[in-house]
C-alpha cells in the first residue's frame, strides 16, 4: 500500500469526507437550493397581505437571490466543513485518520469544487424549473436556462468574439470558495472576516503594482480596447489573460491548502 495514494484508502476517506459535509452543510445547502421556492413564497405572501394580489417575479430578483445563494455557499462552506481543523480536538481527529496528505487534500477539492457547486446547481435547476412549471404566469419562464445563455455566446461570436464562459465560470467558483476554504484552515477565529481581510489587502498591493507597471490599476476590458485594433481582438486578449490569472490563481490557493494540510499542528 503507497504512503502517498492509494485508491482503497482514498474512496474510504472521500466518503468520509462527503458525510461529514453532509452532517455539517445539508440543510444550509437545501435552503441556498430552494431559494426560488422561499422567495415566491415570501413575495406572494406579503403581496396578499397588502391586498396587492398574485404578484409577478421579475427575473432580475430571482438572479440576483440565486446569486447571493452562491456567495453565502462560497464564503461559508469551507469555514463550516473545514474550519474545525484549527481546534485541537476536531483537528487532532482529522490528523489520526489514515489517509495520507495527498488523498486528504484531493478530497477537499473534490467536496469543494465539485460536490458543493454540483449539489446547489441541481437543487436550484430544479426549484427553479418546477416553480416555473406551477406557477407560469406568476413566478414566469426559468432563469437558469441554457438556451438563453447560448443565444447570447452566439451573438457573441457572430461577431468575432470568442469567450470561454463555461470554462470561467467554473474557475472562478473554485478559486472563490478555495481562497474562503485555505482561510478557513488558517485562521482559528473569523474566518471569513480575515479572509477577505486579506483579499481586500492583496487586492490593493497587486492594483498598486499594476498602476506602477502598465499605468493601470485595473486591467479592464477599455484597458484592451484602447490597445488592439478590434473587439475581435481584445477579446480573445482578454480571454488569454483570464485563463492565465485564474489557472495561476488556482495553482497557488491548491499549493497553499496541501502546505497547511501538511503543516497543521495542535
Amino acid at each position: 500500500m503507497s504512503n502517498i495514494f492509494d485508491i482503497k484508502r482514498f474512496w474510504n476517506f472521500l466518503l468520509y469526507d462527503l458525510r461529514r459535509a453532509r452532517n455539517n452543510y445539508a440543510l444550509s445547502m437545501l435552503l441556498l437550493g430552494l431559494t426560488p421556492v422561499i422567495l415566491y413564497m415570501i413575495i406572494q405572501f406579503f403581496s396578499l397581505i397588502f391586498g396587492n394580489g398574485v404578484a409577478e417575479i421579475p427575473d432580475s430578483l430571482k438572479i440576483m437571490v440565486m446569486a447571493v445563494s452562491c456567495v453565502i455557499i462560497i464564503l461559508g462552506f469551507g469555514s463550516k466543513v473545514y474550519g474545525q481543523l484549527t481546534e485541537k480536538r476536531a483537528g487532532s481527529d482529522y490528523l489520526m485518520i489514515p489517509a495520507s496528505t495527498t488523498e486528504k487534500w484531493i478530497s477537499l477539492f473534490l467536496v469543494t469544487c465539485v460536490a458543493a457547486p454540483v449539489v446547489l446547481g441541481v437543487l436550484l435547476l430544479a426549484s427553479d424549473g418546477l416553480m416555473s412549471l406551477l406557477f407560469p404566469n406568476s413566478y414566469g419562464t426559468r432563469v437558469l436556462d441554457m438556451t438563453k445563455i447560448n443565444e447570447v455566446l452566439d451573438m457573441a461570436k457572430e461577431e468575432g468574439i470568442y469567450i470561454n464562459a463555461g470554462g470561467l465560470t467554473v474557475i472562478d467558483w473554485m478559486m472563490n470558495i478555495l481562497t474562503f476554504t485555505l482561510g478557513a484552515i488558517c485562521f482559528k477565529k473569523a474566518k471569513v472576516a480575515k479572509t477577505l481581510l486579506c483579499v481586500f489587502a492583496l487586492g490593493m498591493v497587486l492594483s498598486t503594482l499594476l498602476a506602477i507597471l502598465l499605468g493601470s490599476g485595473n486591467l479592464d476590458a477599455s484597458w484592451f480596447m484602447d490597445r488592439f485594433s478590434t473587439p475581435a481582438q481584445a477579446a480573445t486578449a482578454i480571454n488569454w489573460y483570464l485563463n492565465i490569472t485564474c489557472f495561476g490563481t488556482l495553482a497557488l490557493l491548491l499549493g497553499g491548502i496541501f502546505y497547511r494540510l501538511r503543516t497543521i499542528q495542535h
